[in-house]
C-alpha cells in the first residue's frame, strides 16, 4: 500500500555524456539497484526513494536504478535531488509464477546492462528485487570497483522454498544458497531489517551484518475515538503475498459470523495471493487516501506464515502503527513484528493457521474499549521512534564506513 510522492519530470542529456566539474569537491556516489521504483508501486521502491532523498541532503550524490514496464514512466528524472534512471523491460502478472519467471533474465540484463551505463558508484546498494540481486551486486562491485553494501529485504533463495517455488533439499536450492551466501559474505555490510532475519543471517556466516529496521512514511496520526453502533473492523492493508497467512484469516471470519458477533474482517490490496482471500476484499486506496483508509478502521491485521521467520518482515507493521490503532499479529512469535509488538504494547499476538485464537483476539479487543485505546497509543509512541530520519543517519553512517576516507568525508 505504500505509493510514490509526486514526481516532476526533468529533461537530462545521454547518461555516458555526463561528465563532472572537476573544480569542485565530488560527493560519494550511491547507486541503488532495485527493480520497481516508483511511480510503480512497491514498498521497498518507496523506501528506497526516501532514503536516497535524505542522503542527497545529506552530502551524497544518490542514483537509483530500476525498471519500467511503460512508455509513459520517464526513462531518467531527477526528484528531492536523487537521479533515477529506469531501463525497460517487458511487463509480466504479478499473480502468475511462470509470467513472472519468464521475465526475469530479460530483467536481469536489462540492469546489469544500466548499471554498467551509470556512473562508477562509490558504494553500490543492493536490494532483494529482483531475487538474488546480491549476486549481481558481487559482480559489479568487483567490476567497477565499488563498496557493496546489501539491504536484505527479503533472503533468497529461502522465500522461495518458503513459497513452494523449489524445494529447499534439491540441487538448484542449494546452488543458489551457496552463492547468496558467497555474495553475502563478500559484501562491506549487509543490513537486516528484523531481529529475526539478523540472526538468519549470522546463523548462515553472514557475520557483516547491521540491523536498521524499516519506518512508515505516512504522518503519525492520532487514537481513534470508541465507534459505536457499528460492526468492530479489523483490516489487513497491504501486498497480498505468499509470505501472509489467509487460511487463519478465513477461520476466524467464519467463527465471528457463525456466532453473530459485531466484528468484521476486511481485506485491502493486492498481490500473488489474492485467489486465496475469502473474505471481504476491496482493492488498494490512492497514496493520499491511505491515512484515513487506515485510520477507519478499529484494529489492524497482519499475518506471516511461520515458514518465513527470518526470511522477510512485514513492512505494513509501520504503517498500521503510525494509524494509532491496536495491531493484531498472526505468526510466530520470535519474528520481528510479534517481537515489536509485544515489546510496545501495541497489540495482540496468536499463532499462524488459528483461526479460533486469532478470533477470540477480535473479540477481546472489540469488548475492551479501553485496551483498544491504550494500545494505540502505544502504537503512536512506537511510531514516532521508527521514522525515516533515524534510518536514513544510521544508514548515511554505514556508507561512510564502507568508503575510503576522502576529503568529501571529512
Amino acid at each position: 500500500m505504500i505509493a510514490p510522492r509526486p514526481t516532476k519530470n526533468i529533461s537530462f542529456s545521454s547518461l555516458r555524456g555526463l561528465k563532472r566539474c572537476t573544480n569542485v569537491i565530488q560527493r560519494p556516489r550511491i547507486l541503488f539497484f532495485q527493480r520497481v521504483v516508483p511511480p510503480e508501486h512497491s514498498a521497498a521502491g518507496a523506501l528506497v526513494f526516501d532514503l536516497a532523498a535524505l542522503l542527497a541532503a545529506d552530502g551524497f550524490e544518490t542514483w537509483i536504478l530500476g525498471t519500467r514496464t511503460s512508455r509513459d514512466i520517464p526513462a531518467r528524472e531527477t526528484c528531492d535531488g536523487v537521479e533515477i534512471v529506469r531501463v525497460r523491460v517487458p511487463a509480466f502478472r504479478k499473480a502468475s509464477v511462470v509470467s513472472r519467471a519468464a521475465a526475469l533474465p530479460g530483467t536481469w540484463l536489462a540492469l546489469l546492462r544500466g548499471a554498467l551505463a551509470c556512473p562508477r558508484p562509490d558504494v553500490l546498494v543492493t536490494l532483494s528485487d529482483p531475487p538474488l540481486a546480491v549476486c549481481a551486486g558481487e559482480l559489479l562491485a568487483r567490476l567497477r570497483g565499488s563498496a557493496h553494501v546489501h539491504w536484505c529485504q527479503d533472503l533468497y533463495p529461502g522465500v522461495a522454498a518458503a513459497a513452494g517455488l523449489m524445494r529447499s533439499d534439491g540441487v538448484i536450492f542449494r546452488i543458489l544458497e551457496q552463492a547468496s551466501r558467497k555474495a553475502l559474505r563478500s559484501c562491506t555490510c549487509v543490513v537486516a531489517v528484523g531481529r529475526c532475519m539478523r540472526e538468519r543471517l549470522s546463523a548462515a556466516g553472514v557475520n557483516n551484518c547491521v540491523l536498521v529496521t524499516n519506518w512508515s512514511r505516512l504522518p503519525v496520526g492520532a487514537v481513534a475515538p470508541v465507534k459505536t453502533g457499528s460492526p468492530f473492523t479489523v483490516l489487513y492493508s497491504g501486498n497480498l503475498g505468499r509470505a501472509h497467512d489467509f487460511e487463519g484469516m478465513r477461520m476466524a471470519a467464519e467463527i465471528l459470523a457463525e456466532q453473530k458477533f459485531p466484528a468484521r474482517i476486511v481485506v485491502r490490496g493486492d498481490g500473488p495471493s489474492r485467489a486465496n482471500v475469502h473474505v471481504n476484499l476491496l482493492p488498494p486506496v490512492p497514496w493520499n487516501e491511505l491515512p484515513a483508509a487506515l485510520a477507519a478502521a478499529d484494529a489492524h491485521l497482519i499475518t506471516m506464515r511461520r515458514e518465513f521467520s527470518g526470511l522477510v518482515v512485514p513492512s505494513k507493521l509501520y504503517d498500521a502503527a503510525a494509524s494509532g490503532r491496536p495491531i493484531l499479529f498472526a505468526g510466530p512469535r520470535e519474528c520481528e513484528c510479534a517481537r515489536a509488538i509485544g515489546e510496545a504494547g501495541m497489540g495482540l499476538i496468536v499463532p499462524d493457521r488459528d483461526g479460533p485464537a486469532l478470533a477470540a483476539a477480535i473479540g477481546r479487543l472489540s469488548g475492551d474499549p479501553g485496551l483498544c485505546r491504550r494500545m494505540g497509543e502505544a502504537a503512536l509512541k512506537f511510531s514516532a521512534a521508527n521514522r525515516r530520519a533515524p534510518a536514513g543517519a544510521a544508514f548515511s553512517r554505514i556508507l561512510r564506513k564502507a568508503l575510503r576516507p576522502s576529503p568529501a568525508l571529512e
